[in-house]
């Protein structure tokens, strides 16, 4: 198995992924959608309870209106505007008509303002009130000039005192059938007080606050700033606390139509809670919903897909560890995996027959195989052995035996003379030299000869023990084994190229190998640099250097073998290593490199091969296990 994340996993995640997209997606949609619905929703219930306020503000000034009607629309009234008849007052304006009808003031006033009855009181207490705008001449300022705008018509609204804001109403004095000429007008008021604003509370359920204008800059300075944005801009401002509940500041006109009162109210944070309440609700159903769907997910998926899945990937994995192809897996499961599960234990049958089958085939051509690369291998021993038989040869019949013998039997000869005595016994020890240097000669030619017969009995006698043991180990230094490649390369390629020997092969120091094909490798690739060094035309170099490194299968020694020759073309980089092709052409038998190839693996290692192209060299890279070292 691999380092990989298993399917398993694989599957988990993308599940965990999906939902967790999924729950993003619904956190936002609660998030940005609807629990901003909620605050809307409260932002309105705010404003709805100041115009609850409002609207209870005027509803007190209708009643207050109506009440005041039952007086001006009324004979007696209607008579004492003209009379002036103080039984009237006694009879009908008494500290329970205030009292019980809550009322802090009553005015009687005639059509041209002046006062016929009026008193202001604040309650319980019915200490008198002050009214500046109010005097015995009747009202003044503003409230006069509204007063004669609107005699006919009768008018209410808010108005500020000298004991702060009241309801005031004016209507006009008529007969009891509202026939006239209007005499005047009776005007009644109540003071925004805390029992008022209380009742009020009690309508609405909304605590209100009330900052009269004229004295708001003194008295707050906070709400002076925000007095000024609604001036400028009109309508209601809101904003939202810092603990979370919305505050609604509002203007309220007086009687001639300018603000008068700054009204506040305060919706504490319950909607909002809610909502967020329910959202949070509705994320934890989600949640749980998401979670209960994965588990549930998973667990099918496990049982229906990742389980025979595991099943059949181990059953793979254990087929690749043991090549034992009569293992079946034997998945009873009527959907697509059983199907794949029994297709692959058919194959596995067909693998095994066609195993067995091949390695039938494959033992005879094996057996070719491997005689035609022993046989591959003795050529390569046999170059230099015949050279050095050839040379033998040579020095034998240029040794002047026949010579040295006509000379010997000269001296023999009675009567010679003294001079050509001395002359032939000159030429018998010069020739005693020649012959003592040809048989040193012919001595290393046959010590050569030795070696490579040695090294052709072990080619042979590995050939011969191959399939009975394994292959010794044994030390292996690299530059010297690289040495005695050279020396069974054929001499006539020799002179080819000169050797160099890279730092590197000595820095490695010996390895632990099978020395014998090693050095058949070695010496097929030096053959073959020879001679793509001989097919360019000139003489070359060949570099031989290698380097310990560090692979997943553990060390490695990695010797490279360049030459400065014909080069290889990309397309023939791995073609080279195939039996029978040759980059020679008809001069080659293409066994060299696939057997090296093969020997390469059977060490445990590999051989390839790297070009720039033709006319560019070419580098063989030989991997080999390190082994260790000494």
């Amino acid at each position: 198995m691999g380092n990989g994340l298993s399917l398993r996993l694989k599957i988990i995640l993308i599940l965990v992924a999906v939902f967790a997209v999924y729950a993003a997606i619904d956190v936002a949609v609660l998030r940005l959608a609807i629990l901003p619905e909620f605050e809307a929703l409260e932002l309105r219930e705010a404003i709805d309870d100041m115009e609850r306020v409002e609207s209870v503000l005027r509803r007190e000034e209708s009643q207050l209106a109506a009440f005041c009607m039952d007086w001006s629309f009324w004979d007696d009234s209607y008579a004492f505007v003209a009379d002036r008849n103080s039984q009237f007052i006694a009879s009908n304006i008494t500290d329970s008509t205030f009292l019980d009808n809550k009322l802090n003031l009553i005015y009687y006033l005639a059509a041209d303002g002046a006062v016929a009855y009026g008193a202001a009181h604040l309650l319980p207490s019915m200490r008198p009130a002050r009214i500046d705008d109010i005097g015995p001449e009747g009202p003044r300022g503003p409230l006069r000039a509204i007063f004669r705008q609107r005699l006919e018509q009768g008018f209410s609204g808010l108005w500020l005192s000298g004991h702060g804001p009241i309801m005031l109403t004016f209507q006009p004095i008529l007969t009891s059938k509202k026939q006239g000429p209007v005499r005047g007008m009776v005007v009644m008021g109540r003071f925004l007080n805390k029992d008022m604003l209380a009742a009020l509370a009690e309508q609405t359920k909304v605590r209100a606050r009330f900052w009269p204008l004229d004295g708001v800059t003194e008295k707050d300075k906070l709400i002076a700033g925000d007095l000024a944005v609604l001036r400028r801009d009109g309508g209601k401002l809101t904003r939202r606390l810092a603990d979370g509940s919305i505050e609604v500041l509002s203007l309220l006109a007086g009687l001639d139509g300018r603000p008068v009162l700054l009204a506040r109210t305060v919706n504490k944070r319950g909607i909002i809670e809610q909502g967020a309440a329910a959202v949070g609700y509705a994320l934890a159903s989600t949640l749980a919903a998401v979670v209960i769907m994965l588990a549930l997910l998973l667990v099918l998926l496990n049982r229906t897909v990742v389980s025979p899945l595991a099943r059949l990937t181990a059953h793979m994995v254990d087929l690749g560890q043991t090549d034992d192809l009569s293992k079946r897996l034997r998945l009873k499961r009527d959907d697509e995996l059983g199907a794949m599960a029994n297709e692959f234990d058919r194959l596995a049958q067909r693998l095994l027959e066609a195993r067995q089958s091949l390695v039938e085939k494959s033992y005879v051509s094996g057996q070719a195989d491997m005689t035609a690369g022993v046989l591959h291998n003795v050529g390569n021993a046999l170059a230099p052995l015949l050279f050095g038989l050839n040379q033998s040869l040579d020095g034998l019949r240029a040794m002047p035996l026949g010579n040295m013998a006509r000379a010997a039997g000269q001296l023999a000869e009675d009567g010679l003379e003294p001079a050509r005595r001395g002359q032939l016994l000159e030429y018998l020890s010069l020739a005693q030299d020649d012959v003592r240097q040809c048989v040193a000669a012919l001595e290393a030619d046959l010590q050569t000869v030795l070696a490579g017969v040695g090294r052709l009995e072990r080619i042979l006698k590995e050939a011969t023990d191959v399939r009975r043991a394994e292959r010794p180990l044994e030390p292996v230094w690299l530059d010297h084994l690289t040495r005695e490649a050279f020396s069974m390369v054929a001499p006539g390629l020799q002179s080819r190229f000169a050797l160099r020997l890279g730092p590197g092969l000595e820095r490695v120091g010996a390895i632990r190998a099978h020395r014998m094909p090693l050095l058949q490798i070695m010496g097929n690739l030096l053959t073959n640099a020879a001679e793509a060094i001989a097919r360019g035309g000139a003489t070359g170099t060949v570099t031989v250097d290698a380097d310990r490194e560090e692979h997943e299968r553990g060390p490695l020694v990695h010797l490279r073998v360049s030459d400065d020759g014909a080069g290889i073309a990309a397309d023939q980089l791995d073609l080279i290593f195939q039996r029978g092709f040759s980059g020679k052409g008809a001069g080659g038998s293409g066994l060299g490199l696939h057997w090296s190839a093969n020997a390469a693996m059977s060490l445990g290692g590999r051989l390839y091969a790297h070009s720039e192209g033709p006319g560019q060299g070419a580098t063989f890279h030989l991997l080999l296990p390190a082994g260790e070292s000494s």
